[in-house]
């Protein structure tokens, strides 16, 4: 393990990343970085605008929405991302019991009721993890929602793995 590089912060608040980590990080001149609170410190990355893959993913959401009329969210371990077939807005805090069990980055069908909110109307169902590092630092899954009193069958999870499957390709 290399030794840490210890650098001042200025009186504007920045500090300077040294040749090595630019390097190692292929960042240059004009580039744009991100930068997250993590649990030990800061998190670093180089920014990619996202737009055109969020784009994507909600495309993705509106077909299984179509195709199964699942109630879908995708959240990280504190928020929804992106939701469809629900009024569940972008940014709305997730309950900490689903939470840990996105953090944990496992599929888990999920027996018990498990509201997505506060208000309790619906639930969480299936949760398939997705492989999307630049949307956030924390785990990410497609969420899998179901109304109180209804079921959600063998063949509408399928259709949700397989999509989940085809937003984790996206670059």
């Amino acid at each position: 393990m290399k030794p840490a590089m210890i650098r001042p912060i200025d009186a504007q608040g920045r500090i300077i990343l040294p040749i090595e980590i630019r390097r190692t990080m292929g960042i240059s001149t004009g580039d744009i970085l991100e930068i997250h609170p993590a649990e030990n410190g800061i998190y670093l990355s180089k920014y990619k605008d996202n737009s055109l893959k969020d784009q994507r993913i909600r495309k993705f959401l509106h077909l299984l929405y179509s195709t199964t009329g699942c109630h879908i969210a995708v959240c990280d371990c504190h928020e929804i991302l992106f939701s469809k077939g629900s009024f569940l807005k972008e940014g709305i805090s997730i309950p900490h019991s689903l939470s840990e069990i996105i953090h944990t980055g496992k599929e888990k069908q999920i027996m018990e009721d498990l509201p997505i909110t506060s208000t309790g109307k619906l639930l969480a169902d299936t949760i398939i993890p997705l492989n999307l590092p630049t949307v956030s630092i924390d785990n990410v899954a497609l969420v899998l929602l179901r109304e109180e009193g209804t079921l959600v069958t063998d063949q509408e999870r399928i259709c949700a793995k397989l999509v989940a499957s085809l937003i984790s390709t996206l670059e």
